[in-house]
């Protein structure tokens, strides 16, 4: 646990950054970093270095802290950064958004323009002038280099009519291009800054059909200034000075963060909503509502499914979180008990929690539960929270837990658990890379100890499933077939837990890929209606539009007076006989009817 700013060096400080749950803005950390001054540079580069180091390639290559050591430079922005940035601006679109956020922010102009060395103006207009000749370079950094000559100008270091014949040369330059972006973003541009050699590039530009007419049309330089706007451009510079001296307040308004926190822990940090943000937040619901909704899910079974109570909940799960878990804690007691399963409230309350972990409306600390349901006996678990509660805790965790390793690790390194169990809780760890909450050398790290671990026990009990589960992490993570854990992997035969052969082959020869093939087949982001459906804890007649069972406060507008309580709808049922979901399939496959013919 972090006391002080003394118990942390710099470098573990600014690793800390990407530590921090999704969508809070570590603020605590930055204002520490800024109040260390240049000390803290070698250590913001060296992380910024992991980013457009070409040989990292897959899961976890950008750690998720760039992005605030990007924003980080404003503390001593000198001159020598120039061979960073000569790099970093030549990489490729992907790997700069990863730093800057937005390819188009305006950050990138401030501190371009911070590094430049007023002494020797000319060499680095020169140097601008290759970056802006080279096609390897986005049209959108060409654009931020632009704008930086004219910081320039409005700085005085730097003559309008030497930044003027630039821009004339690099439009010139382009001429014989038709509908050409940089050109068209360059003289949108120009009509804040004013100038009648701009006006009249314009209309040259317009005649040869150089610029995009979805970017900017000949109506648009109509009210242009015949003028050099030299207050507009010192208002801009001093706004870019401010942005750099400030990048906290800066960042607040940026989109990715609803929260912040003062607090150096970001296991413990306790976080404050930004204020702007409540757009991210519905408009509050009377709790009436609200009790409600949890009500309805709370008499839900396996022929009633509450699809509208479900939906609100969702969408106001912020002013639904301690009942929800409630719900939760009151399943888990029941099936620890040994009860008959009576509501499927627990698993919708559940569900609805898991779900929304990653969202920006509400941060909950909600771990404890999680891993308590997970320890519940399979039985039990099953029957009272469905066959895929486990996945979603287990995607749910690594936001909840925010990098800590040790409690999946007792799971995993626990002989007495259900081999099925042990290997589900793998996954922990490759999403943890993913999500930015750990390091993806730890990461490996951690498979190689679990794998001999395994190895050693494999002795005596045997560990093929959560091995294979390992040798899926392993390829997610793009590791070589050359890796001491690959050959053992080969050597031992172990095939693979739940990841397709063909998207291990992409991430094993397409590194730069991987994120897509867990975004898409690991995480696999679905809507709530569709989650519950799958986890067949409903039958399929639940699902009918005609036979959910509806209260009239669920048919009315959120934020009108409820009608009066009306009895329910009467439920269509099936008629025929009913198969019980723990019950031989009729199909005569021998299995349960749950695992079988119940998800067709």
């Amino acid at each position: 646990m972090i006391n002080s700013s003394t118990d942390i060096d710099t470098a573990q400080l600014v690793e800390s950054l990407g530590q921090f749950r999704r969508g809070v803005l570590p603020a605590g950390v930055m204002r520490e970093l800024i109040s260390r001054g240049s000390e803290v540079m070698p250590a913001l580069v060296s992380r910024l270095n992991r980013a457009t180091d070409s040989n990292r390639k897959g899961l976890g290559a950008c750690p998720s802290d760039v992005f605030l050591c990007y924003h980080l430079l404003g503390i001593d922005p000198q001159p020598i950064l120039r061979d960073w940035f000569d790099q970093f601006l030549r990489c490729e679109e992907d790997t700069i958004e990863c730093c800057s956020g937005e390819i188009t922010q305006r950050f990138t102009r401030a501190i371009v323009t911070a590094i430049a060395d007023p002494n020797n103006i000319s060499t680095y207009c020169q140097w601008l002038d290759s970056l802006v000749q080279d096609e390897q370079v986005s049209d959108y950094i060409k654009l931020q280099l632009v704008e930086a000559l004219f910081n320039f100008v409005s700085e005085k270091t730097l003559d309008d009519a030497v930044a003027v014949q630039w821009v004339l040369t690099w439009i010139q330059q382009r001429q014989h291009l038709k509908q050409d972006l940089f050109s068209s973003m360059v003289m949108a541009s120009m009509i804040d800054i004013g100038g009648l050699e701009f006006k009249e590039l314009a209309v040259a530009c317009m005649e040869r059909d150089q610029l995009c007419d979805n970017y900017v049309r000949a109506g648009d330089f109509v009210s242009m200034s015949d003028e050099r706007q030299l207050n507009f451009l010192r208002e801009r510079a001093e706004g870019d000075r401010e942005m750099l001296a400030d990048p906290i307040s800066f960042l607040s308004s940026w989109h990715a963060f609803a929260w912040t926190t003062d607090d150096l822990d970001p296991i413990r940090a306790r976080c404050q909503a930004l204020p702007k943000h409540s757009f991210f937040r519905p408009r509050h619901v009377e709790t009436p509502r609200i009790e409600e909704w949890l009500s309805a899910i709370d008499q839900s079974n396996y022929e009633t499914y509450p699809q509208e109570a479900v939906e609100q909940l969702n969408l106001n799960i912020d002013q639904a979180v301690e009942p929800l878990f409630e719900q939760v804690r009151n399943g888990i007691k029941s099936a620890r008990n040994g009860e008959t399963l009576d509501s499927n409230g627990p698993y919708l309350a559940a569900l609805l929690l898991a779900s929304n972990c990653d969202t920006r409306r509400v941060l909950f600390d909600g771990a404890d539960p999680f891993l308590e349901l997970l320890d519940l006996p399979c039985e039990r678990r099953t029957e009272w929270f469905g066959d895929s509660i486990d996945t979603h805790l287990i995607k749910a965790l690594p936001h909840l837990l925010a990098g800590q390793t040790q409690p999946m690790l007792d799971r995993i390194q626990d002989s007495d658990r259900n081999d099925i169990d042990r290997a589900s809780c793998v996954l922990y760890f490759v999403l943890s890379v993913y999500h930015g909450y750990l390091s993806r050398e730890k990461c490996i790290q951690i498979l190689r100890q679990l794998w001999e671990t395994l190895s050693q026990e494999a002795e005596k009990t045997g560990t093929l499933m959560p091995k294979a589960a390992i040798f899926d992490a392993a390829c997610l993570l793009s590791l070589p077939e050359n890796d001491p854990l690959m050959k053992q992997a080969t050597a031992e035969g172990v095939s693979h837990f739940h990841l397709s052969s063909e998207s291990a082959k992409i991430c094993l020869q397409q590194p730069q890929d991987a994120n897509e093939v867990v975004r898409t087949e690991v995480i696999q982001w679905k809507p709530i209606n569709e989650v519950v459906q799958q986890g067949c804890q409903f039958a399929e007649s639940a699902f009918a539009s005609d036979s959910f069972e509806r209260h009239p406060y669920l048919n009315t507008p959120i934020h009108t007076e409820p009608a009066p309580h009306q009895p329910p709808v009467g439920t269509l049922r099936n008629t025929g006989t009913k198969v019980g979901r723990n019950e031989p399939c009729p199909c005569g496959s021998n299995k349960k009817y749950k695992k079988c013919c119940m998800k067709r």
